[in-house]
């Protein structure tokens, strides 16, 4: 959802397969993805993520070392495919940049992409208990897309914000708006609320730029994902190599 803070700052909550797709399921568009450098330590993530040009600062205290390691990792991807988008300010504990009970966090301000964050209270050693069963749930339910059903999956529905925000190394301008492109918004437009559901999730539903986000889960996370995933995704994929 949104949520605004001071300065019009925004919040979505959440939770390429393009030419090919990677074991770990992931975006490749005729790209030879670099293996990432797993961090030991949480200083060491926090340094890591600056040196890879993923964000100009981070802080994963709280947070299991593991799900830093995630979080860079699936954002170091993300960039190498898609070099020409912008580093976000801030990665690392939500509780850095404001407050949200959200499992994942992308914020904008204006916007402009500024961070990406993870709750100690889902992303920590200890965890939520049982959290991962009710993503399972949430599949069933169809509340969330087929093939999300892990922490990796919620991480990826914020990667779809931010790529649907993203901005363009270079510019001066408020991003890409993925959500006000013509064949997305024809996708979207041309389903009713039922059949986003179906063919995606509830949570789609909600509006055009959870409809992206949802996408991009289930694009990365479902080996076959279905065709109203795989249309959006594939359009990310196209705009982002016209660039």
């Amino acid at each position: 959802m949104l949520y605004k803070k001071p300065l019009m700052l925004l919040k979505s909550n959440g939770g390429v397969s393009g030419v090919s797709r990677q074991k770990s399921g992931g975006a490749k568009a005729n790209v030879q993805v670099q293996v990432v450098p797993t961090a030991k330590t949480i200083p060491e993530a926090n340094a890591l993520a600056v040196s890879l040009g993923i964000a100009q600062s981070a802080n994963f205290a709280g947070l299991d070392l593991n799900y830093a390691n995630l979080l860079i990792q699936r954002l170091a991807e993300i960039r190498q495919i898609f070099p020409q988008l912008e580093q976000l300010h801030f990665i690392g504990n939500s509780k850095s940049m404001g407050k949200t009970s959200a499992p994942a966090t992308f914020w904008s301000a204006l916007g402009v992409p500024i961070g990406l964050t993870l709750h100690p209270k889902y992303f920590s050693s200890k965890g939520l208990k049982g959290y991962e069963e009710a993503l399972k749930s949430m599949v069933s339910q169809k509340k969330s897309p087929v093939g999300c059903d892990t922490l990796k999956s919620v991480i990826d529905h914020e990667i779809g914000h931010y790529l649907d925000y993203g901005r363009v190394k270079g510019t001066s301008s408020t991003g890409l708006q993925l959500s006000r492109d013509s064949q997305i918004l024809k996708i979207y437009q041309g389903m009713t609320k039922e059949e986003i559901t179906e063919n995606l999730s509830s949570y789609a539903s909600k509006n055009i730029r959870e409809f992206i986000a949802e996408s991009w889960s289930e694009y990365q996370n479902n080996p076959h994902p279905r065709a109203t995933a795989k249309a959006v995704g594939d359009r990310i994929v196209e705009i982002y190599q016209s660039k």
